[in-house]
């Protein structure tokens, strides 16, 4: 069930009807048939917006213009499944990745509801050079001692192969697509390509089935996880490379011995970080490789449930339960402990804002500087969420009380809502936010301070946050 304010139902009768229904797939943005086959612009685009592309019902997506106070029907392809808006949306925020099913991936324009691009995927490895035999003997040489029937093999690594074709992302900007496509032999290889010439480019042509591919944060290298996915807690066959872009060159990263189920990411453009050990609460040691020598260098010794950059350094929190205490170090990247202090509770990580870190200690919440010297920070908090400019801050407690903030965490007014808040999510330009509340989305205008409700939706019924992105129009 989906319900709109009286003024928004009002306001979207008499807005632009859009054509319910999406063009024929295309190959590239020049062909004239689609064009002539494709709508006419989306003309609520033509206000000051701001715009925010939002999932309120099963296969039902709108956009709602606050600026004008319309909300409109979106158009996009059908999908068997429910897209990852934000996953999905490119770094310019006008455009988007669509996987409309198994097989096909599609780039669509946004501003202009266009189909940009389409990757139709093979649907079985019995269409493709792909060899599934080599990928048995692979997966057999690598685990032999692995539990699985002939049948129960070969499904699990014809779904890896499926699944690893549909590993489409944005590389950087709106132009350029990281993909995947089948290789030789028992594989599939990273590509890149220019969505505006058309060129594509062989990354990589290592052994195994791309599995994940992550970019650092200036572009430059590529961490990629090969492997044959045979099922949870499966990891001894994955194998993590570094690919140089500029040079197509990829190199081999030598895990520490004692990993069990690692987890690789990006600390620095010149830096991943290893769990050698993942747990449900956190991590057993954590090593940094340095790029490009992919030198590893052991930084923390023993279980820690979080560990964090900040400020040039290492944040480590380690709960220890017998003791009900939890202690906060900072690591140099030498692994060296600059300082540590220790709470008399049992605390997490909630945020960190700036230089000032926020721990949730049971009932309570503290505030700390970068000396590690805490002061109360009053309640616990449940959400902690600032405004893209960093002037404020919404804070909500966990008993549902919000406050704004000003950039310091001083707390400016208190806030009233229509309900307790579950999610907060901020305009673009910082006067206002929305805030959803069990089964609701509301506008809340810092200016005026008016709640103006907006949708009310059987899909915002669970704690699940909105499937939702700000469109960029600019």
């Amino acid at each position: 069930m989906i319900k709109r304010h009286p003024i928004f139902l009002m306001l979207s009768l008499i807005s632009v009807i859009l054509i319910a229904g999406c063009t024929a797939p295309v190959q590239n943005e020049d062909s004239s048939e689609s064009l002539t086959a494709t709508p006419a612009p989306l003309e609520f685009f033509s206000s000051s917006g701001p715009f925010l592309l939002l999932q309120t019902d099963n296969h039902v997506y709108e956009v709602i213009d606050l600026g004008q106070g319309t909300i409109t029907p979106y158009p996009l392809p059908d999908s068997d499944e429910k897209y990852n808006l934000a996953s999905s949306l490119s770094p310019g925020g006008a455009q988007m990745i669509l996987h409309t099913n198994a097989y096909r991936v599609q780039i669509m324009d946004l501003l202009i509801g266009k189909v940009r691009k389409t990757y139709e995927l093979e649907p079985s490895s019995n269409t493709s050079t792909f060899q599934l035999d080599q990928a048995v003997s692979a997966i057999i040489s690598a685990l032999p001692d692995l539990k699985y029937s002939e049948d129960e093999m070969l499904n699990a690594i014809e779904t890896a192969y499926s699944k690893s074709l549909t590993n489409v992302q944005w590389y950087q900007d709106d132009e350029h697509i990281l993909f995947v496509s089948a290789g030789t032999g028992a594989s599939t290889n990273l590509y890149l390509e220019d969505l505006h010439t058309g060129e594509r480019d062989q990354l990589e042509d290592k052994p195994g089935l791309v599995e994940s591919a992550w970019v650092s944060p200036n572009g430059d290298y590529i961490l990629l996880k090969k492997g044959f996915d045979i099922g949870p807690g499966i990891w001894q066959d994955d194998c993590y490379y570094l690919v140089t872009v500029s040079s197509r060159e990829t190199r081999l990263i030598s895990l520490p011995e004692d990993v069990d189920n690692p987890s690789l990411s990006w600390l620095t453009p010149q830096s991943i970080g290893i769990i050698h050990q993942t747990v449900i609460t956190g991590g057993i040691h954590y090593s940094v490789i340095e790029i490009p020598s992919l030198e590893t260098r052991k930084l923390v010794e023993g279980d820690f449930t979080f560990i964090r950059r900040y400020l040039g350094a290492f944040l480590a929190l380690q709960q220890h339960q017998d003791e009900h205490t939890t202690s906060i170090s900072m690591i140099d990247v030498d692994g060296k402990v600059l300082q540590t202090t220790t709470i008399e509770k049992l605390c997490t990580l909630k945020t960190i804002l700036d230089k000032k870190i926020i721990l949730n200690c049971e009932t309570e919440s503290l505030l700390l500087d970068a000396d590690l010297q805490d002061v109360p920070f009053g309640e616990a908090v449940f959400l902690l969420t600032p405004s893209p400019d960093g002037s404020a801050s919404i804070l909500v407690n966990r008993s549902g009380s919000a406050f704004l903030l000003n950039a310091g965490l001083e707390k400016e007014q208190t806030l009233i809502l229509e309900s307790d808040p579950l999610e907060i999510r901020w305009l673009p330009d910082s006067s206002g936010f929305l805030y959803r509340t069990l089964g609701a989305l509301h506008y809340y205008d810092l200016s005026t301070g008016e709640n103006l409700p907006l949708v009310v939706s059987d899909l915002f019924g669970d704690y699940t946050n909105l499937n939702a992105v700000w469109i960029n129009t600019d």
